[in-house]
């Protein structure tokens, strides 16, 4: 399972638009080979990523971001191009969305599940990296659903 977001904010996300763009992206999803995404996907992800860091005027302080230079976002854009959701099956747990992943990175040493809950706010949570590097701070303006925090298989509320 991907990551949310991920392939429609960084892929071509400010640029390529109509098929072009929605081809990469059907091509990301097809490709069986992740071994390579990172060298596959990364290079285009990273330009995006420049976008975002740069929202809150700030450049270089969002996740993983090196020094100044042509491989700033190298770390960043390899870790997301793995877009597979990342799980620590020897966590006890779970209250940290992206937590796998920066504890790979040193941002965030945890020993987190990982993964996602059905009533995190991943949007919020993934711009508030990719903008500001924090784990906080930065809303689309909408909360997760309140419908998500049944007990019982299938955990949603029927729909509206």
């Amino acid at each position: 399972m991907g990551r949310p977001l991920i392939n429609v904010a960084l892929n071509h996300g400010f640029g390529g638009a109509g098929m072009a763009q929605g081809a990469s992206r059907d091509a990301w999803n097809a490709d069986s080979t992740f071994a390579n995404w990172p060298t596959t996907w990364g290079p285009t992800l990273a330009s995006s990523l420049a976008i975002y860091d740069a929202f809150d005027t700030v450049c270089g302080n969002q996740f993983g971001a090196g020094q100044l230079n042509s491989a700033r976002y190298s770390i960043p854009s390899s870790l997301l191009a793995d877009d597979r959701l990342w799980v620590n099956t020897a966590g006890t747990t779970n209250t940290t969305y992206l937590a796998v992943e920066l504890n790979a990175i040193g941002l965030l040493a945890n020993t987190d599940v990982g993964g996602r809950k059905l009533d995190y706010d991943v949007i919020d949570r993934t711009y508030s990296i990719l903008i500001s590097g924090a784990l906080t701070g930065v809303s689309d303006g909408v909360g997760p659903d309140a419908d998500t925090q049944g007990t019982t298989f299938p955990y949603l509320a029927a729909p509206h």
